[in-house]
């Protein structure tokens, strides 16, 4: 799958509010801003916004020599933890 890289981001740490402990790293991609005209919501844009993709953060450094607005073609799997959801796997040599 090709995108448009912004950026790679992993978070870690224990939540102010339940007090729980998280790990987890996301894909950050540039995304055509998409108009929506309906009876209950209006969207009207250009340009793009920030769209987030799961990220198994093992795969984190092989986004280090990317820049913002680098094309890349990247592996989208389903996700084992949770096999509604996709994550991105890596980078496509």
């Amino acid at each position: 799958m090709k995108i448009t890289f912004i950026g790679v981001q992993h978070m870690r740490g224990t939540s102010s509010k339940t007090g729980r402990d998280y790990d987890f790293a996301r894909l950050l991609v540039a995304k055509d801003i998409e108009a929506v005209f309906n009876d209950t919501r209006q969207v009207h844009g250009y340009g793009a916004e920030v769209q987030e993709i799961p990220l198994d953060k093992t795969c984190l450094d092989q986004f280090a020599l990317y820049g913002v607005g680098d094309q890349v073609d990247v592996r989208v799997e389903p996700d084992p933890r949770n096999f509604k959801n996709n994550i991105c796997v890596g980078v496509n040599a």
